[in-house]
């Protein structure tokens, strides 16, 4: 993550007039609300996910929210993949547009971490949108030893070939 561009978008949001939600934690008791900015939803409003003033990501319910700490799979981001890469950094943009915040703050957010929990998943439908979005993200070699590990342990032979020509293709 870069360090300089997340303590950038902490200072602009506490700077900006923003249009705050406030939610408890939903593994909470719900005694504290926590303010948070929306900057996505997809699938009818079903994932909405947002951020929180220190900068941390959320993904939020009807009740409450969810919030992510860095380095943690992304097992509640992971119904981003439905959406084409394209549109989600459309509707990012346009989320942080909205906000009143500049549009460089996408960089922030961890499509490569939501790519590495889907690959990490064990899951067959995940892995494969997870393959669909190797090719948007910078390939790291962390994320290349994924691959390969992918091709030759995935639990189904699809996979493991996608992963495997996904793999050769640095």
């Amino acid at each position: 993550m870069n360090k300089k561009l997340q303590v950038a978008l902490v200072k602009a949001l506490e700077k900006a007039s923003v249009p705050w939600v406030k939610s408890p934690r939903c593994d909470s008791d719900g005694a504290q609300d926590y303010c948070w900015l929306p900057v996505l939803a997809l699938s009818e409003g079903r994932v909405r996910v947002g951020v929180l003033s220190n900068g941390l990501w959320v993904v939020a319910n009807d009740r409450c929210i969810h919030i992510l700490p860095e380095g943690d799979p992304c097992i509640f981001l992971l119904p981003v993949l439905e959406s084409s890469p394209q549109v989600v950094l459309s509707l990012l943009v346009k989320g942080f547009r909205e906000g009143g915040l500049s549009e460089e703050y996408v960089d922030l957010f961890p499509f490569e971490a939501i790519v590495f929990t889907a690959l990490k998943s064990n899951s067959e439908y995940w892995s494969g949108l997870g393959l669909e979005w190797v090719e948007f993200i910078a390939r790291s070699p962390d994320l290349q030893v994924v691959l390969e590990n992918l091709s030759r342990e995935s639990v189904t032979q699809k996979i493991r070939h996608q992963a495997k020509k996904m793999a050769k293709f640095k």
